[in-house]
């Protein structure tokens, strides 16, 4: 490059670092003094390396993509929650003799065909069969613990320490533990025949003052508990807050059905949940006693989540069994269906919607193989532990029911006799019939402690026709993040939109300057030949 060519390119940068208005840089060019040079130069690489870690922090953050919370109240009429509730005694003791055998025999181990409550039972048998001995004695299944532990194994043996059939269970515990592995054996089919049915159970319903009958609630089987029944409907609309604008119930719970060896107390269990989702009763829910009215005041929370860049969740949808999905619903499918197909049993707590025909071939984990015992546990262990590979988040829509419990004794005599007996009696339940015969000979005179047992009610409402809404929005757009580059550019270096024109303006100038020394490179000077054969150069 020539002198000259120097000059030119060297005007160019020095005009724009002496007339830029990104500070620091004029100072440095135009200070006559070395050490102030110096010293502008230093202050400039300080403010301009800070600047540096001050974008990096930030955009680190926007596309770690943050998220802020709000929570606002919103005023309407509000869509009344579904409601299960299923009797806590799965199994009508006047069906008992209709069950299998080893039904039977799992709630009486001494003698086959005696059942508890049977009134011929001596009262030799009935210590005979509290005090029977639960504990674990099979021979070939303990000799297949001790192969295990002659082969140490770590998930082998954290299973042992935590479940060892050494250690003997709690004798009620084991009693239920045996029942529920042969009343899992039943069909869907046996267990609503065998179980209490809504007619006989629902002495009064009302929602919003208005009369309520058995066609508002659907059937469904729980594995656990037979029977439950859940109220569930678009047109049951919360307008107005309190008792009487909600639901109310009153249940005979038929005590005298109860197998009093496999309950220990009389009552229901009830779960409040999102409609058209998937009710656990067996795992979430509240306990109803009888002889108390139960009141749950509710209040709705709706939190709307972003999903994408923001957080994994999942629009709602319906699922092959016709519910909606939910993330507890998906982790429990997702146990099952590894559970089934790696172990090749039936996990414990499987629910009937999810339950297959194909299934009634495979039996139960617990109590058959202590092969796929550890199996299903180690099953549960990886879902624990998120190694699983169950794609189940939260939905980005969601209602949420915070509840509000109290009770009193309930009810009064005179309540019981005029309201109570009357309608259980004009209902001929089979289960009644004894109380109400003596009810119809003298209602003044009946006794209210013999039937007491048998009733409760809950009482299920609003608070108030106002919802919490959570929502998720985005810490950062577009423009707070133009906003917070261009301020940090103004603090630390004094640069502005204009500097980067200002940029843009000496690349342009310094592409000119570079195109034309280009083209003079590239020109061939002109030869003219005069009328004496000489060659001389035009210039």
């Amino acid at each position: 490059m020539s002198g000259g060519d120097a000059d030119t390119l060297k005007g160019i940068l020095k005009d724009l670092g002496e007339n830029t208005s990104v500070h620091g840089i004029p100072k440095i060019l135009t200070s006559k003094n070395k050490i102030f040079k110096i010293f502008w130069l230093l202050v400039f690489m300080v403010t301009f390396g800070y600047l540096c870690f001050q974008m990096y922090a930030l955009f680190a953050d926007y596309y770690s993509y943050p998220v802020e919370t709000t929570v606002s109240l919103d005023f309407s009429a509000i869509q009344y929650p579904a409601v299960t509730f299923c009797n806590m005694n799965p199994l009508k003791k006047s069906m008992l003799n209709e069950t299998p055998l080893l039904l039977q025999n799992a709630l009486n181990p001494r003698k086959t065909g005696f059942s508890q409550g049977d009134n011929t039972a001596d009262a030799d048998d009935q210590d005979d069969y509290y005090n029977y001995d639960y504990y674990y004695q099979d021979e070939e299944y303990q000799d297949e613990i001790n192969e295990y532990f002659a082969n140490p194994n770590p998930l082998l043996e954290e299973y042992l320490r935590l479940q060892s059939p050494d250690v003997p269970k709690d004798k009620w515990v084991e009693r239920i533990d045996k029942f529920k592995v042969e009343y899992r054996k039943l069909s869907n089919d046996q267990r609503e025949i065998y179980g209490h049915q809504l007619s006989d159970m629902m002495v009064s319903c009302s929602f919003n003052k208005r009369r309520c009958n058995s066609s508002y609630f659907h059937h469904t089987v729980n594995v656990d508990y037979g029977n439950c029944y859940t109220l569930e409907s678009n047109n049951l609309v919360a307008r107005k807050a309190g008792h009487l604008y909600g639901l109310q119930l009153i249940l005979n719970l038929e005590v005298s059905e109860y197998i009093t060896s496999l309950t220990s107390a009389y009552g229901i269990k009830l779960v409040v949940h999102q409609p058209m989702t998937v009710p656990y009763p067996s795992v979430e829910g509240i306990t109803l006693s009888s002889r108390q009215e139960t009141t749950m005041s509710l209040k709705t929370i709706e939190v709307h989540r972003l999903g994408g860049n923001y957080g994994s969740c999942k629009n709602s949808f319906v699922q092959d069994n016709g519910q909606l999905y939910s993330q507890t619903s998906c982790l429990n499918l997702c146990l099952q269906q590894n559970v089934i197909r790696k172990c090749k049993c039936l996990p414990s707590a499987i629910e009937g919607s999810t339950y297959r025909p194909e299934y009634r071939q495979l039996s139960y984990c617990e109590f058959e193989d202590f092969k796929k015992m550890v199996c299903q546990f180690e099953m549960e262990k990886q879902q624990l532990e998120g190694s699983l590979n169950c794609d189940c988040p939260t939905l980005c829509n969601e209602i949420v029911y915070t509840k509000t419990l109290s009770s009193r004794t309930w009810p009064h005599d005179e309540y019981l006799r005029q309201f109570l007996m009357a309608k259980v009696c004009a209902k001929n339940l089979t289960s009644a019939s004894s109380a109400c015969e003596k009810y119809k000979e003298n209602p003044n005179n009946f006794s209210a402690s013999s039937v007491v047992d048998n009733f409760l009610a809950v009482n299920i409402f609003f608070e108030d026709v106002n919802y919490e809404v959570i929502t998720e929005s985005a810490k950062y757009d577009e423009f707070e993040v133009l906003a917070s580059v261009g301020g940090t550019l103004g603090l630390f270096v004094g640069a502005s939109v204009l500097s980067f024109v200002e940029i843009i303006q000496v690349m342009l100038e310094v592409g000119q300057y570079l195109f034309k020394r280009n083209r003079k490179g590239k020109t061939v000077p002109e030869q003219h030949i005069d009328d004496n054969n000489k060659t001389s150069e035009v210039v």
